[in-house]
């Protein structure tokens, strides 16, 4: 199962964009086109740079060397890239106003779409936090779990 953040421009849940969490496979073995299929610009033109950069330049490096650092620029785009789509869609001006799981992508936009039917757009304000759905108001004040000590031990 799948974790995604959902982005909304304004309160319109026609735009909504859908971001795994994850691993991006597709961005690892081809950084350069899955860049430029997210239209991640910036992060294209870096990854040029830096590719003719060790093909180019007179680093003195062996073919092994350059190799690992292609396949590190490349892990650090399958690490990072979705990351890098949600800030995009923050500047594109996209809140993260819900988080949702699902076996596909379909079966995430089904999730979303039916709890902003039943909540409605008023109750997409905030992405859902633990202590706001009483999760922490469960356990009592005077019980603290183990290895938290709120209050000095007096002395023997």
């Amino acid at each position: 199962m799948t974790v995604y953040t959902v982005h909304l421009q304004g309160e319109d849940a026609e735009t909504a964009s859908f971001v795994p969490e994850g691993f991006a496979w597709r961005a690892f073995v081809l950084p350069p086109l899955w860049l430029l299929w997210h239209r991640l610009w910036l992060a294209f033109v870096f990854w040029c740079v830096a590719a003719v950069i060790l093909l180019a330049a007179p680093l003195h490096l062996s073919f092994l060397a350059k190799e690992l650092l292609f396949l590190l620029m490349a892990l650090l785009c399958g690490l990072e890239g979705q990351e890098w789509r949600r800030q995009k869609l923050v500047r594109q001006g996209k809140r993260m106003a819900d988080i949702v799981s699902g076996d596909t992508h379909g079966d995430a936009e089904i999730h979303f779409f039916y709890r902003w039917a039943e909540r409605g757009s008023s109750g997409l304000n905030e992405p859902p936090h633990p202590a706001h759905a009483g999760f922490l108001s469960a356990v009592p004040a005077t019980e603290t779990p183990f290895g938290l000590f709120p209050e000095p031990e007096t002395p023997l």
